[in-house]
């Protein structure tokens, strides 16, 4: 069965004149894929008639150019406004929503449903099947929209374009428009981020992103990351170690807690059967040590997913969602957690982690991490009754840069 990705290799279509276009569909290749994502016409029509948000340039003279596409996700917004505060006079492409999210461009429509039309005749070339052909449509239609806008803007010869995730779709389309205007491009860590696992069925694990990520540089949090990115081919001297940008202007601090309370840090939706054995591990363990405990929930998911295997006995309720996670490390002894990002900023604020590494799972985003891992509960109960902490070496492999907000300040004075 051929894929998305592997099928448009080489192919040029109307509307991305000089833009590698498999790259642009490779991350929703790689959904189709691995999650079996589907679309249906209705779908395509409502992307076709209604335009819901515009890209606009927002000029002030800088010689850097900032595309930050994330809206919605408190964390991801956080990242955008540390790394806008690192330079003073900068320009930004911004997304912008339509005032009527159901507006219609008469010029847009005219010239996508010219385009779609042929689009949809070299797919049928392709030897995708259907549902494979109208994900790709659906995708190119999506992009066109940012094709669109993008012919309207006039983009100077800016010394640095930054990307805040150039192997999605909307990104890698941003990231190739500057390569082909001879513009650096640099993008960012925005979560864990793995070489590849084609053997992996599981999207959040099969390290989809370094395959596609296209930049000149690389601006990773640690030396873990770094190492991943080695391991996926990139070469050295495009990777820059900046720290971990969600910890710009937050001060470690040792944990000195005695609450009687930790925390389990739960992962997302793709790894629910260790959720469940992380909970199933905290009941034994705080009945073990007479403690309490929270859940702190990946921020997608409902705050009562697990209420039903809690034990109500030492179970205090789902961590506020609204409260940083310096207040989360102040608020509880230590932590047990997985797979979740909140892992590395815990690790930053000297907070002590003990990590699940199960022999009943095969999804461990930080398995060459060999350190401060439990199995079981007796395991993890063992450790923290011995007072085993972080060290110094886990916290060079996940951490590695202290001052954050230096580190990438330096990275971009180099183009001001």
């Amino acid at each position: 069965m051929k894929f998305i990705k592997d099928a448009l290799r080489g192919l040029n279509f109307k509307g991305f004149e000089g833009f590698e276009v498999w790259r642009i569909l490779y991350q929703p290749s790689e959904s189709e894929r691995i999650l079996h994502i589907r679309t249906n016409w209705a779908k395509i029509l409502y992307h076709i008639l209604f335009k819901k948000t515009t890209i606009v340039l927002e000029e002030n003279g800088g010689k850097i150019l900032f595309f930050m596409f994330y809206s919605g996700r408190s964390d991801f917004e956080r990242i955008n406004e540390n790394v806008y505060s690192l330079v003073d006079i900068k320009d930004r492409l911004i997304v912008t929503f339509n005032k009527r999210r159901k507006q219609i461009s008469i010029n847009f429509l005219w010239r996508c449903f010219l385009n779609m039309f042929q689009w949809w005749k070299q797919l049928e070339q392709t030897g995708l099947c259907y549902e494979q052909k109208k994900v790709a449509l659906d995708y190119l239609i999506m992009n066109f929209k940012c094709a669109f806008d993008m012919q309207k803007i006039t983009l100077k010869h800016y010394k640095l374009a930054v990307i805040f995730n150039d192997a999605d779709t909307i990104g890698n389309y941003v990231c190739q428009y500057c390569k082909n205007r001879a513009i650096e491009t640099a993008s960012l860590q925005h979560g864990v981020i793995l070489a590849p696992h084609p053997d992996i069925a599981n999207i959040d694990f099969a390290g989809i992103e370094l395959c596609n990520s296209i930049s000149d540089h690389f601006l990773v949090w640690n030396n873990f990351t770094k190492y991943q990115a080695l391991k996926a081919g990139k070469r050295e001297e495009n990777i820059e170690v900046c720290g971990i940008i969600r910890c710009m202007d937050v001060r470690p601090e040792v944990n000195k807690n005695n609450k009687k309370k930790f925390g389990v840090v739960l992962d997302g939706r793709y790894t629910a059967e260790l959720n469940l054995l992380l909970v199933t591990i905290a009941n034994k363990v705080a009945k073990d040590m007479n403690m309490k405990y929270y859940l702190k929930y990946h921020p997608s998911d409902s705050p009562h997913l697990y209420d039903h295997i809690t034990d109500n006995d030492y179970y205090i309720g789902a961590y506020d969602k609204t409260k940083t996670i310096k207040q989360y490390a102040g608020d509880v002894d230590f932590s047990l957690i997985a797979n979740s990002t909140v892992y590395m900023e815990l690790v930053f604020l000297k907070h002590t982690c003990y990590r699940l590494c199960s022999d009943k799972s095969s999804l461990d985003k930080y398995k060459d991490v060999g350190i401060m891992n439990f199995s079981s509960a007796e395991h993890v109960v063992s450790l923290i009754k011995k007072g085993k902490g972080n060290s110094a070496e886990l916290y060079d492999q996940l951490c590695t840069i202290e001052d954050v907000r230096s580190s990438y300040k330096s990275f971009f004075e180099r183009y001001l």
